[in-house]
């Protein structure tokens, strides 16, 4: 994994055997890269430096990052959805009542949205609301949240489009 100079195309830095997961913004603003190291931990990385910050503890895989915090899979298997504070890594909450594995999650207005269709406070982990169930067995391969509209795709042929109360 490299990280390259905007400006000049130079390499700023470098890590190997890391792979990168997800950025906090796609800005120049972005402070926090979420990538996992050699050893299988995922850490926060400085964009401008390459230099770690903080460790995500027993996360596995980032799902979504807002400008509060990181959503995660955690747990012995990454089998639970939790919430890392984006300044300090600290773990803020964990929901082990959800009973899916999750690998895709998107963040708006306050609602974490996995893709087997549970709605999240994003603040306290507690589910919402269910929007959508699994389409033969299958979780969302995609999620776009804007507008006061979630765009989901359950099946490859269809698009669903769920409207917020009073949107």
């Amino acid at each position: 994994m490299q990280g390259l100079s905007l400006a000049t195309g130079k390499l700023a830095w470098s890590r190997s055997g890391w792979t990168f997961q997800s950025g906090d913004l796609s800005s120049a603003t972005g402070k926090h890269l979420y990538a996992t190291s050699p050893t299988g931990t995922v850490d926060s990385l400085n964009p401008l430096t390459g230099n770690v910050e903080y460790s995500l503890k027993g996360a596995f895989t980032v799902l979504a990052v807002d400008l509060s915090r990181v959503y995660a899979t955690c747990g012995l298997g990454g089998e639970f959805v939790c919430a890392y504070n984006i300044n300090t890594g600290t773990r803020e909450w964990q929901n082990t009542t959800l009973a899916a594995t999750t690998a895709l999650a998107a963040e708006a207005d306050g609602v974490l949205y996995l893709d087997f269709g549970a709605a999240l406070n994003a603040a306290t982990g507690k589910v919402i609301k269910t929007l959508w169930t699994k389409f033969h067995g299958k979780s969302a391969t995609a999620i776009a949240v804007g507008q006061g509209r979630i765009a989901v795709v359950t099946n490859p042929r269809v698009l669903d489009l769920f409207g917020l109360k009073g949107s």
